[in-house]
């Protein structure tokens, strides 16, 4: 009989740590992009040039404004567009399960975000993303978000 109850009890804890309830993200948020870079990886970058005969070795770095839209969340998976002066960028996101945390992919890059209350912050790494396999190989940045929800 005592070993029936404790394993009622550890059924119970154990059954509402993982009955965690996801939270609904907020659809839209205002935020600035942090980046360095050797090379300009992107168009998005203002030091950016097209020309394949110019291998933008240079380190570079630049603040810009960005916005964040969840396009759709079903439980945990997340759909994200993130805009910014010159570039749009579709993500895969899924959310941890305790709602803290959001592991980004996207087409060149990839991130953590941290949720704390009304922001939204993490950082992650990017390759050129022209087509140019030398630009790939030779062009690389790290970079930062921060987001709060945009007001209603």
């Amino acid at each position: 009989m005592k070993k029936i109850f404790l394993f009622l009890i550890a059924s119970v804890f154990s059954g509402s740590t993982l009955s965690q309830t996801i939270p609904i993200l907020s659809k839209e948020w205002t935020g600035v992009l942090t980046l360095t870079s050797m090379g300009s990886t992107t168009m998005n970058n203002p030091n950016y040039k097209s020309s394949e005969n110019n291998n933008n070795q240079d380190w570079n770095s630049y603040t810009q404004p960005r916005k964040l839209t969840i396009k759709k969340q079903e439980g945990r998976s997340l759909e994200i567009l993130v805009r910014g002066p010159r570039v749009e960028s579709v993500w895969v996101g899924t959310l941890s399960a305790d709602g803290k945390e959001i592991v980004l992919a996207g087409k060149h890059a990839s991130g953590l975000l941290k949720i704390v209350g009304n922001q939204m912050h993490g950082c992650g790494t990017s390759r050129g993303m022209d087509g140019n396999f030398e630009h790939w190989l030779n062009s690389y940045s790290a970079w930062c978000w921060e987001f709060i929800p945009e007001k209603s």
